[in-house]
């Protein structure tokens, strides 16, 4: 492909294949043609060095790529309605991570540490319940960890805050795996399916509803459980739960860690619609993983959402008015 086809060979290329034979369409209805060479009018090329010249060529303003499926975004481009996306810059925190204190690998300090360094002002940790259960008395621990995090804090001096949260399973019928009086002690909590997939849909509903309906819980985490490789997503009617969500002011995670991207694409716009919070997370187990917000917010973007929408570009005044408002 000769270089100065550049922006139309990507955009022929990367599609989606529907995207792609839809542009197709719209140039024929203006008398042109749209190839991986360019938008031509007879056998002059009229624009193909950017997908930006390209779009504008066919009476369209630029699709960001994230869009590109053929599920509305051309209707909307031509009404001049895209959404803005949220976007890596906006992010100033991460909502779910995990460190040696569950099944993490590395220390809270130095998943602080690549906190700050990914430009972040506050991190929520959110190890595992039944972890701390494992290692002994789970109150003793928890509360050792929050001093930790106090320590942490003090040393940090305000470049980052830690936020003292935690990740708790959701059970069969709903309920949590976890001490009620313990909940309550953390500064955020997550809630998600870790045993037990595969039920009726039905039956998933009403799981995931009655958990996000515990005064305790903020965040409904990885709500349809998949893993590449090991298991498919949990099937439920989703716009009951986000809708559930929505009515009581909490939010559903999209997830970036790269065996989870959750929820898939079509579940991340039905919650788009939903108008409930999203959290973004990677589900950090090491510093590194910390970087897997990419994804995350690649994920919300293919699912239309908007800055607006997602807690983690709210900064820490307004997200922790927003977690106290969530426990009445």
């Amino acid at each position: 492909m000769p270089p100065v086809s550049w922006g139309a060979g990507m955009l022929y290329i990367t599609g989606s294949k529907a995207h792609s034979i839809r542009l197709r369409e719209i140039a024929i209805e203006r008398g042109l043609k749209l190839n991986e060479y360019g938008v031509w009018r007879g056998t002059e090329c009229v624009a193909r060095e950017t997908e930006a010249e390209v779009y504008e060529a066919l009476g369209l303003p630029y699709i960001p790529p994230p869009l590109r499926e053929n599920s509305g975004e051309i209707e909307r481009a031509l009404q001049g309605s895209l959404p803005a996306l949220v976007t890596r810059e906006q992010i100033q925190g991460d909502l779910q991570t995990h460190s040696r204190w569950s099944d993490g690998q590395d220390t809270s300090e130095a998943m602080a540490q690549e906190a700050l360094s990914q430009g972040y002002t506050y991190l929520a940790l959110t190890d595992h319940v039944e972890m701390f259960a494992w290692q002994g008395d789970v109150f003793h621990l928890f509360r050792q960890r929050q001093r930790e995090i106090e320590r942490l804090n003090e040393q940090l001096a305000g470049r980052l805050v830690v936020l003292n949260g935690l990740e708790v399973n959701i059970d069969i019928d709903g309920t949590l795996d976890a001490p009620e009086e313990l909940l309550k002690e953390a500064e955020i909590v997550v809630a998600g399916v870790h045993y037990g997939h595969g039920q009726e849909p039905e039956a998933m509903t009403r799981r995931l509803i009655r958990a996000l309906e515990h005064p305790s819980v903020h965040i409904l985490a990885h709500p349809t459980g998949r893993r590449f490789g090991k298991r498919e997503p949990n099937d439920a009617d989703w716009e009951r739960v986000f809708r559930r969500a929505y009515e009581l002011g909490k939010a559903v995670e999209v997830n970036g860690y790269t065996t989870r991207m959750d929820p898939p694409t079509p579940i991340a716009r039905i919650l788009e619609q939903s108008g409930a919070w999203v959290a973004l997370g990677t589900d950090a187990h090491r510093a590194s993983d910390l970087r897997m917000m990419t994804l995350a917010v690649g994920l919300a973007q293919r699912g239309w959402l908007t800055a607006e929408r997602v807690l983690n570009t709210r900064p820490l005044p307004e997200l922790r008015a927003w977690l106290k408002e969530v426990r009445g």
